[in-house]
């Protein structure tokens, strides 16, 4: 296998592949025969086809390959190869693919501007306690009393920032590209929800809004409701959200309904719980639960664009305080020693 089958695809790609898998269901083609004259065009589909080659399902080939597909996308494709309609599953699953990549560059966006304002704070902070509090306070405090204490522990103290303020330096470069790198590949578990107070419960909402959308689809393509909240507790693969909805699937094995298994999910937003209610039918849920997602994904996109508004006047009022720091450490001491001369 060379290196360009080895290649992750890109979601663009993954989006375009199920689409076509979509059309060809309307043609009648089903998914094994779509994957394998595609990877005649795209080689980093030729595992796949191999494995159609050797007997297995489309499905199956996908579910051994999640580096090319997700999970969720063997799921759908399973149900449609089961289903007397699998050209209406496929668009779900392309439409899903679609939106949830969408999600995911908006919430890469929103994050991405307060993280470099929040960098270069940081980078003014180094400076500020590097450059200028040396410049301005011990020049005074040595004019006022070179003998005293406070002299000569701030003498140490700068002594102490001035030796080490290189490897300071490197460290906030290391954080910046960490950060950077993990809002380009939009992995927000970390370390962006610890140093960002807004990160955290910004992606809980994008989660939820994938969660809901993918148990629509789910429900909609004709999978029992256990094996579909299994499957869809699939596209929120880690976190709190992914702990409190797993014993879900279980709760309504034993009886529960699905409202009432909800109930127990402290972190869900209530639309999701209204649409648990809005009817037993599986149709009845899937609209409701595809309607709670676009709800959803308003709401992130209204946040986000809100972060971004808000981000750049936070900013400003740290400079601010900076600024007001570093005329306080120049005009108190000098007001100090001026008064004592007198």
């Amino acid at each position: 296998m060379n290196a360009m089958q080895k290649k992750r695809p890109a979601p663009a790609d993954v989006v375009e592949v199920t689409r076509h898998l979509a059309l060809m269901a309307r043609l009648k083609q089903g998914p094994a025969e779509t994957l394998t004259q595609s990877s005649q065009l795209l080689p980093w589909l030729s595992p796949i086809a191999a494995l159609i080659a050797r007997g297995d399902a489309a499905s199956a080939a996908m579910r051994r390959h999640p580096e090319l597909f997700p999970p969720f996308a063997a799921d759908m494709c399973a149900a449609a190869e089961a289903s007397p309609r699998p050209a209406e599953i496929l668009t779900a699953l392309a439409r899903f693919l679609e939106r949830s990549e969408r999600l995911r560059d908006r919430l890469a966006q929103a994050l991405l501007y307060p993280l470099i304002l929040f960098h270069l704070l940081l980078i003014g902070l180094v400076g500020f306690s590097e450059l200028v509090l040396p410049a301005v306070l011990l020049p005074m405090a040595r004019a006022h009393d070179a003998s005293s204490h406070l002299t000569r522990d701030l003498t140490s103290l700068i002594g102490f920032l001035t030796t080490f303020h290189v490897l300071a330096l490197l460290a906030l470069l290391m954080g910046i590209a960490l950060d950077t790198a993990a809002v380009g590949a939009r992995d927000f578990v970390k370390p962006l929800a610890r140093r960002l107070p807004f990160a955290a419960p910004l992606r809980n909402l994008g989660d939820q809004a994938l969660w809901s959308r993918a148990l629509g689809a789910l429900l909609r393509a004709g999978v029992e409701l256990p094996v579909a909240l299994e499957k869809a507790c699939q596209v929120v693969p880690h976190g709190r959200l992914h702990r409190q909805l797993e014993p879900v699937a279980n709760l309504v094995r034993r009886g529960s309904t699905l409202a009432n298994a909800l109930d127990r999910t402290p972190d869900l937003e209530p639309v999701l719980g209204w649409a648990a209610a809005a009817g037993a039918a599986l149709e009845d849920m899937a609209g409701a639960f595809t309607a709670a997602a676009d709800t959803l994904e308003s709401t992130v996109e209204r946040r986000c664009e809100l972060t971004v508004r808000t981000a750049g006047p936070l900013a400003m009022a740290c400079v601010g305080l900076f600024v007001t720091a570093g005329l306080l450490a120049f005009w108190v001491p000098f007001y100090q020693l001026t008064t004592s001369m007198w």
